[in-house]
This record gives C-alpha cells, sequence and structure tokens, in this order.
C-alpha cells in the first residue's frame, strides 16, 4: 500500500517546523501551488516578516545599485570575510563582471546575466550568490517576488535545497 503524497502546504509546514520558521497562522491560506510565479506571490505571502524585503524596479542604473546589492546579499548569506573588490560591465550594462575578495587575498568571480542596462534587479544574481555561498557561506538565499517587491531569505544550505524541491515538485508547467 502506498501512502499518499502530502500536500504542497503541508509539506511546507513540516518544512517550517523542522527549521524552526515562525511564519503567521493567517499566512497560510494564500498558500497553494501552481505555476511558478503564483507560487513564488504565495510564498512572498507566507514568510511575511522573515527575511529582508526590497523591491525589483530600484529606480537607478545597474552601475550604482549592483555594488551594494552584491554587497547586502553577500552579508545575508554570512561570508563576512569577503568583500566586492569590483562590479564592471564590458557589454554596456548586458552583463556585469562582480570581483570579490576575502580578507585572505583569495578572489571570485562572477557574471551576472540579464543585466540589460535596467533598473530592474537582474534574478541571475540570487543564483550567482548562491553559488558563491555555498563554496564560502553560512546560508543560502531563497527569494520569493510579488510583482515588484522581492523577499530574501537566509536558509542554511540544506534547508535552501530542500524548500526547492518543495516547489519545484508543486509547480505546474506553463503551456
Amino acid at each position: 500500500m502506498t501512502t499518499p503524497e502530502l500536500s504542497f502546504k503541508q509539506e511546507l509546514m513540516n518544512f517550517c517546523e523542522r527549521y524552526s520558521i515562525n511564519v503567521s497562522n493567517d499566512n497560510w491560506e494564500y498558500v497553494h501551488p501552481g505555476q511558478a510565479h503564483e507560487i513564488s506571490e504565495s510564498l512572498f505571502s507566507l514568510f511575511e516578516g522573515v527575511g529582508v524585503d526590497d523591491v525589483s524596479e530600484t529606480g537607478c542604473p545597474p552601475s550604482d545599485f549592483l555594488p551594494s546589492m552584491v554587497d547586502e546579499l553577500i552579508e545575508i548569506v554570512e561570508a563576512p570575510e569577503w568583500k566586492v573588490i569590483d562590479v564592471r560591465s564590458e557589454d554596456d550594462w548586458s552583463t556585469s563582471d562582480v570581483d570579490l575578495e576575502s580578507s585572505s587575498g583569495a578572489t571570485y568571480s562572477f557574471k551576472i546575466k540579464d543585466v540589460n542596462d535596467e533598473d530592474w534587479v537582474p534574478v541571475d544574481i540570487f543564483d550567482k550568490v548562491n553559488a558563491f555561498a555555498k563554496q564560502h557561506g553560512k546560508y543560502s538565499v531563497s527569494v520569493f517576488f510579488s510583482d515588484d517587491p522581492y523577499r530574501v531569505i537566509a536558509l542554511d544550505h540544506e534547508a535552501a535545497e530542500i524548500l526547492d524541491t518543495i516547489v519545484e515538485k508543486h509547480t505546474t508547467p506553463y503551456y
């Protein structure tokens, strides 16, 4: 006899309990499976008061907001020995190159795609910071969008992977 699969809501409840994430009971009503943007919106609501909130449309060019944004994300993943050395573009801000350096002189570089010389936060930045964090940080980040605002939550690497798996399992593909 097979056991029935847990619902999206039940899996998230178990996840929050396992990792001691306190969410308001009122916010569980927003949780439902769906397409990726719908799940992101529901988790943005669920995790109200958890993590750090910001807006996707920054109102300034990437040369102005990306250096401080990368620096803030490095702080969130708790890699305090690392600092942003340079954030630049060699293709008129279609992409951006980021160089980090540790207090011991080690370096780490990555390229952020889809910057497109816009004032919108490029979503690729979160994947690149997570790749860095898995090697050098204490936490990974999970990000949930709701139109313009978004919420960044620091989770230990295992928890972030489990949450990603739960979300992927309950995401309906676009047709």
